[in-house]
This record gives C-alpha cells, structure tokens and sequence, in this order.
C-alpha cells in the first residue's frame, strides 16, 4: 500500500502550508519541500508557503503512474519496471502443493528472474502462441528419513 494518499482527498479550492499538505497526504514536510524543488507550484511572496489545492492535485496527478498490464506472453520485471517477454522463449512451469501453478522466466533486456501466477487456460494458450517453450520444473526435495 502507498503511503501518500493521492490526489483524490486533496481540496482544490484550499489553500494548504507545507505542514498542511504533509499531513494531508500523509508524508513528511521534507518530502512536500522536495516536490516544491521539483515543480510543485507555491505562492512564495508571503511566509509561510501556500500551496493551492488546484495545484497540489496536478502535482500528484502528474507524478501518478498509470499501470501497465501484461500480455499473456509477458512477464513484469521489476528492475525494468516494464512488462517484458521472456529470454529465449524459455519458462520454466511449477506447480505448488495447492494445485496452482507459477512460471519463471528470465527479463529478456536485464536477465532479472521474473515470475507470474498462471491459470490452465493462460498456459494452454501459451503453449497455443508458440513463441514460448515451456518446461516443466523437476520435482521439490521430499522431507523426512525416506532412502532414495
């Protein structure tokens, strides 16, 4: 969960101080002083700062970042923080004890491993598109005084 709280509880017609406006997004007054260094607009004739609530909503609007979604063949990696197709069309398939199941791949710019939840029908269309191998992961270590 975000910490800031976004441009939604903001009033547009308020005028806020920086104490104001870190309390009403639930940040420092470092962090409201460091969005006026990089372009919050304030009114700075008179002590203390006034932000207006018109303007403190475009600042956060305009520092949002609008979620991307993944293609069924593609993979969020979180160094590129992009969605990216696997390296060489290569995802390894693992199945966990509650029957669901979970593909590994690498980034294909960064080499990060990238990993992704994955329904019956998301791998069968998978295995439909082609351009992606899928391999099957060796199975887990089993526990206990069993010999092999």
């Amino acid at each position: 969960m975000s910490r800031c709280r976004g441009w939604r509880v903001v009033k547009s017609q308020q005028t806020y101080t920086v104490d104001e406006a870190a309390r009403n997004q639930r940040v420092s007054k470092g962090t409201v002083r460091r969005w006026l260094k990089y372009g919050l607009k304030h009114l700075a004739e008179k002590r203390p700062l006034l932000i207006i609530g018109a303007d403190l909503i475009e600042f956060l609007r305009s520092r949002s970042v609008t979620k991307r979604k993944c293609r069924a063949d593609e993979f969020f990696c979180f160094s590129c923080k992009e969605p990216r197709r696997p390296a060489f069309g290569a995802v390894e398939l693992r199945q966990n004890h509650a029957g669901r199941h979970r593909l590994k791949a690498l980034c294909c710019e960064c080499s990060t491993v990238m990993h992704k939840a994955a329904s019956l029908a998301m791998i069968d269309a998978l295995n439909a598109s082609g351009g992606i191998s899928m391999e099957k992961a060796s199975e887990p270590l089993k526990e206990g005084n069993e010999p092999v």
